[in-house]
């Protein structure tokens, strides 16, 4: 039996052309801003990354990429924390990742656990004071440069502590000011997890000197703002259509692009949250899952 059917062109391009247009340009402007901006200048090998030759006004930014020395199940002291610490290290972990499943010491570590994370960084001539952007972290931390501590979760250690420093992205600034020029930065994190399937840090560090501090601040949130803009621009677009067609699909389509719109302000800079003065965890969790969750049946709607 041969069965015969006719293809509506009209219906398939603006049934699942367009959505999937939509889709593949908004993750395309994410991945062409990610390379623009977050373009890592080098990254650490065995805990120590050499910086010295950046040149802070030519690349304002750099990021604490790569081999961090790992000490499991254990928070070091600030009197271990040296340059000869890390080159005997036997294990690290490449960062933003993850220490699931971590081969360290013939075994697959857990998600949950503590751990001290090094990196020795020799920082550039041109620049004396600096500002490490620390983003939001679902594990309790410590985070100790030279030795004195910069900032940590409130009531670190407790099983049941509220992470208030977590939720939000802090900008830490430090100076070479009273050191010894000859010998690297020592940044040390603690780090504890006990509430969160994943254990580590997989979001990317980045540093930058005082005088280009707006780069870790300002342009990440013009260029987020700008997508979410892009999005939520494209929203009213379709939801104008439907009301003049009076066709409910398009209604569907400018709630899903809503909704993507959203999910692009809950995420790095997290501007959603910030917006509406959002801080515990649990509760941008459960908006982040359920933005996603929700594209599914409206796109399917729309189809």
């Amino acid at each position: 039996m041969q069965i015969l059917f006719s293809l509506n062109y009209h219906t398939f391009f603006y049934r699942l052309c367009l959505p999937i247009t939509i889709i593949f340009l908004s993750v395309g402007l994410v991945l062409a801003a990610s390379q623009l901006f977050e373009q890592p200048l080098t990254k650490s090998h065995q805990g120590i990354l050499d910086l010295s030759q950046w040149n802070t006004d030519k690349q304002p930014k750099a990021q604490l990429n790569g081999e961090w020395a790992f000490v499991w199940d254990e928070l070091i002291s600030t009197n271990e924390a040296t340059l000869e610490k890390i080159k005997n290290a036997r294990h690290f972990i490449d960062l933003p990742s993850t220490w699931n499943q971590m081969n360290y010491e013939g075994y697959a570590l857990p998600g949950q656990g503590k751990a001290t994370l090094l990196l020795a960084v020799t920082p550039p001539n041109n620049a004396q004071n600096f500002v490490i952007k620390v983003p939001v972290l679902t594990n309790q931390f410590q985070l100790y440069i030279n030795g004195k501590l910069k900032v940590k979760t409130d009531n670190f250690g407790s099983s049941f502590a509220p992470l208030s420093n977590n939720e939000r992205i802090q900008y830490i600034s430090f100076s070479r000011d009273g050191y010894d020029y000859n010998k690297p930065i020592i940044f040390m994190f603690h780090l504890i997890n006990h509430r969160h399937r994943d254990g580590g840090m997989w979001e990317a560090l980045s540093i930058t000197s005082q005088e280009h501090k707006n780069v870790l601040t300002s342009s990440p949130i013009i260029l987020e703002s700008s997508i979410s803009f892009l999005l939520c621009t494209i929203s009213i677009l379709m939801l104008i259509r439907a009301v003049r067609e009076h066709q409910v699909s398009f209604l569907y389509l400018a709630i899903f692009t809503a909704l993507m719109a959203i999910r692009a302000g809950t995420v790095n800079e997290r501007l959603f949250f910030t917006f509406l003065g959002i801080h515990q965890w649990q509760t941008q969790q459960t908006i982040e899952y359920l933005t996603i969750y929700a594209t599914v049946p409206f796109f399917a709607l729309y189809l």
